[in-house]
């Protein structure tokens, strides 16, 4: 299958599997023009901010998600 995408593959080569989720909440955040902190390197810690709000995320839940809703989701 021919890429047709003005995005080649090694630019997102971190963007597949598990990683998926917080890689793509960073690239729209950026994309978006908001502040990204990256807490690591491996996309697991990372806090995005505004000039009114920052939000620390853990891979891609926010630190105020309660366990009871984390157990949902799962």
């Amino acid at each position: 299958m021919e890429n047709t995408s003005n995005i080649m593959p090694e630019i997102v080569k971190d963007g597949y599997g598990y990683q998926i989720c917080p890689y793509l909440i960073i690239l729209e955040a950026w994309r978006r023009g908001l502040k990204v902190t990256l807490l690591d390197g491996k996309l697991n810690r990372f806090i995005v901010e505004s000039n009114s709000k920052t939000v620390p995320f853990f891979r891609s839940r926010v630190d105020t998600m309660s366990k009871e809703s984390i157990k949902i989701v799962n």
